[in-house]
């Protein structure tokens, strides 16, 4: 592994393991429409780690470091100052504080994406046992991995676009963009079949959020938001959202990707040696370093290779790089820093390999979620899953049952 990967390691490995009730190097003030939100710093730091441990280049202690790392970044995120923002406008409202059960799709999407991450590279099982988010002694809600990404599997199917909130009654491109990434992790590592909801939300992007005719000039390929309830797309949308949800779904829907990235990149500006997304704020804050970090990302996905370079360029001119005790960060902060190291290890295609050499060999589990019995062993090759059954008593199946492809996420039948 190069230089720099090993010092973006040390930086992660440094700000994810400190002691838990220390988060120095965090902005802890961001808020979610930034992007840069506490959620945001967490998830995007454990994409750069998974994506490091993936590397062919990596050794076996390098890439045990990239897993300790990341679960300590997972046991952050289950910390109640993550999401005390939900559960406090909840407590306004007299719902439920579990920021998982009725939207919240901010949080809840990079949760279990940040799950899947660290199955797929681990192939560690240790998150199919289960864990607690806990608000206080009379709120604490348990899931485990499976039981999460089925959660969003089944709000997905609750909705007629397969549109879970964030703030009620709105989502986004790029918010919705985790839950097919945790959804498609979870399948590739259990081979159980939850993606396929996808398609749905993916047809809504296309029909509701990809905007037509001439863009704004502060960006608008996609719409800011999509309301759930008129299953419409609102608003002017931004260069960050453009930058993001680009990037985010280029794996998940390479033609859609393409296509927006032809309309995004006339938007860049240009010097000399480098280019950059031009924003409003201040020059030097970490919001305005945002849109280029994801448009250095969006390159790489597309093997952009000119753009990258740029990009590239322009992150080490004006991002303020500092190393020191053999990590390597950037002063616009750790959403910055994660962005830029998840592009020079190669993008988030390698969070998708096949588990790494060195990886831990999953153990056979079994859960109860929801009165089912959910067997979950990589040796095995049968898959037969009952879900619950609609309003008008057909059965959903999350799977064909007959599939010729041998599976390995077992979900019987219901205890």
């Amino acid at each position: 592994m190069n230089e720099r990967l090993k010092a973006y390691l040390a930086y992660f490995e440094r700000i994810a393991t400190q002691p838990i009730n220390r988060w120095e190097g965090f902005d802890l003030a961001a808020d979610a429409p930034t992007g840069l939100h506490l959620r945001d710093q967490l998830a995007l730091a454990a994409l750069a780690l998974g994506a490091i441990a993936q590397r062919a280049d990596v050794d076996v202690d390098q890439r045990e470091r990239c897993f300790a790392a990341l679960h300590a970044l997972i046991g952050r995120m289950l910390q109640r100052r993550v999401w005390s923002d939900y559960a406090e406008a909840a407590g306004k409202r007299s719902i439920s504080l579990d920021p998982v059960a009725d939207g919240n799709v901010g949080y809840s999407g990079l949760l279990a994406m940040m799950l899947g991450i660290y199955a797929a590279s681990s192939g560690d099982a240790r998150y199919n046992e289960p864990f607690v988010l806990h608000w206080s002694n009379d709120a604490r809600y348990s899931y485990t991995h499976a039981s999460l990404v089925a959660t969003l599997w089944r709000q997905m199917r609750a909705h007629p676009d397969a549109a879970i909130a964030d703030t009620l009654p709105l989502t986004s491109a790029s918010l919705m963009a985790p839950v097919l990434w945790a959804t498609a992790l979870h399948d590739r590592v259990y081979g159980s079949e939850f993606a396929g909801a996808k398609l749905t939300w993916l047809a809504a992007v296309e029909r509701q959020l990809l905007t037509r005719g001439p863009r704004w000039l502060t960006g608008g390929i996609f719409r800011a938001t999509y309301h759930l309830r008129r299953r419409k797309g609102n608003g002017r949308g931004s260069y960050l959202e453009d930058a993001r949800a680009l990037a985010l779904y280029t794996a998940l829907a390479p033609d859609l990707a393409r296509r927006g990235a032809r309309r995004f990149w006339p938007m860049l500006k240009h010097t000399a040696a480098s280019s950059f997304v031009a924003m409003r704020a201040d020059q030097t804050s970490a919001a305005a370093a945002l849109p280029t970090a994801w448009a250095y990302l969006l390159a790489v996905e597309l093997h952009e290779q000119q753009h990258a370079e740029r990009l590239l360029a322009y992150a080490e001119a004006h991002f303020g790089p500092q190393e020191d005790d053999g990590a390597r960060y950037f002063q616009r902060g750790i959403a910055v820093t994660a962005l830029i190291a998840l592009g020079e290890a190669g993008g988030m295609g390698q969070v998708m390999r096949q588990q790494a050499a060195g990886s831990r060999q999953q153990a056979a589990v079994t859960e109860q979620v929801d009165g089912y019995e959910i067997l979950h062993d990589p040796r095995r090759a049968r898959y037969d899953c009952r879900a619950e059954r609609t309003e008008n008593g057909e059965a959903e199946r999350a799977v064909k049952t007959t599939s010729r492809r041998p599976l390995r996420f077992n979900m019987l039948t219901k205890a």
